[in-house]
């Protein structure tokens, strides 16, 4: 339900504003995706029907809302420009390529505890926090028909191909479904947990917007992952 509802915003407005609500809306779709699956898992209840429509969700509002979101911000790019047109190619790359995560991961029972593969709601949200980050750079909140230069498309871009290969990959990506790794010594965990609070901390201080405060703690839990699998060569076979 918020992704489609952050799909309807950006597709019925066209002030700036409408990508911070639509950030919220899919932040909100994390909170639920974490929380159902952890309550799921704690009462016992998972069952095959509840995983795949999850899933199903998961495409939604991490891979359709947000390549919706991102072509809507693309295509106010001036008439004749021929990067709208790519947009469209390179950004519908991602609901594909999320749907094609979410069916390994579905099917893959190494996938208990950690992820073999960036998480599609860490990918989508990092993708809507940029977008966020794009709009609030226009300084205008009169309408979306502003120019958007050629290097804010190639980040897009950059965005989407690296998100797009990070879920696929055979790189190992640790969650927070084993709660107990939090109370032991300085594990992955509770080192992401350390960064991120310093994170918020200075961004509190700074007063700066939460989308971009997200999009850090996504990036470094993205690098760190990405790291350790380089200098551990810990590719799962």
């Amino acid at each position: 339900m918020c992704g489609l509802l952050a799909i309807a915003m950006v597709l019925s407005s066209n002030m700036l504003h409408v990508y911070n609500l639509a950030f919220w809306l899919l932040s909100a779709a994390f909170v639920f995706d974490f929380w159902d699956g952890l309550m799921a898992r704690r009462l016992g209840v998972e069952t095959l029907i509840g995983k795949d429509l999850d899933s199903l969700a998961d495409i939604v509002s991490f891979g359709l809302a947000p390549s919706v979101i991102s072509i809507r911000f693309l295509l106010t790019i001036d008439e004749g420009d021929i990067w709208p047109y790519i947009a469209y190619l390179g950004v519908f790359l991602l609901p594909v390529c999320t749907a094609l995560r979410l069916a390994k991961f579905n099917n893959d029972a190494r996938q208990k505890i950690d992820f073999i593969g960036l998480p599609a709601s860490v990918s989508g949200l990092i993708l809507t926090a940029f977008i966020c980050f794009l709009a609030s750079l226009a300084g205008s909140e009169s309408a979306l028909y502003y120019k958007i230069s050629f290097w804010s498309f190639l980040l897009i871009m950059v965005f989407v191909l690296l998100n797009s290969y990070l879920m696929n990959s055979n790189i190992l990506f640790f969650s927070f479904k084993d709660t107990s790794k939090l109370l032991r010594g300085w594990t992955k965990q509770k080192i992401m947990v350390a960064v991120a609070d310093i994170i918020i901390v200075v961004f509190l201080l700074t007063s700066l917007p939460f989308h971009i405060c997200l999009l850090c703690i996504f990036i470094v839990y993205m690098l760190m992952n990405v790291l350790i699998h380089f200098f551990t060569r810990g590719r799962v076979a």
